[in-house]
């Protein structure tokens, strides 16, 4: 069963609640006081978000951050989910494997005292 106020539109009042009660209280504590879903107090922060920075041309990632007291990394899902895209956001680039190396390191330690005992030196 939904809450009292699912899929009603929010009104500038409750929204600036919600703004002002993000800072003291969880997601799931706010769900409740409006009557609405975590998922939509959450999408209502991230559309909050990009409404802010289409106001302010200089609000970074962190700053949305800051202000929503979502992570970056929840801001950017958010961002992709409802297609906003003022932000150029790069896939996160390959991590190289270092492993090949600490292998290869492993065998040398493992093989110079070999080479060693053999008269290798």
């Amino acid at each position: 069963m939904y809450p009292e106020n699912h899929g009603k539109k929010w009104d500038m009042e409750e929204t600036n609640k919600l703004m002002k009660e993000i800072k003291i209280l969880n997601i799931k504590e706010i769900a409740k006081i409006h009557k609405r879903t975590e998922n939509a107090i959450l999408l209502k922060l991230i559309r909050n978000a990009a409404k802010l920075a289409d106001e302010d041309k200089n609000l970074n990632l962190y700053d949305l951050s800051i202000i929503t007291t979502l992570n970056v990394k929840t801001i950017i899902n958010g961002f992709k989910k409802i297609n906003y895209n003022k932000f150029e956001i790069k896939p996160e680039p390959e991590k190289k494997s270092i492993n090949k190396y600490i292998i290869g390191g492993i065998i040398i330690i493992i093989m110079l005292p070999m080479l060693f005992s053999m008269g290798y030196k």
